[in-house]
């Protein structure tokens, strides 16, 4: 089950590279996105994985400049 403290650990982790973590949150953006049930976490942790997901994607376009 995806939870907040599991981003923050994906994210704090200093062993995934900056890629995989990008591909995991976008992975987990699109099953929640496709997710029939929507719990009141579901908004939450989508605002999160969009937060992270720009702060990765932000990275890594200031490391190729």
């Amino acid at each position: 089950m995806l939870t907040d403290a599991l981003v923050n650990r994906l994210l704090a982790s200093r062993l995934v590279p900056s890629e995989a973590k990008l591909a995991a949150i976008e992975s987990w953006r699109r099953e929640l996105a496709s997710a029939a049930w929507r719990g009141p976490l579901h908004g939450r942790l989508e605002w999160r994985l969009a937060d992270a997901s720009r702060l990765l994607a932000g990275a890594r376009h200031a490391a190729r400049c």
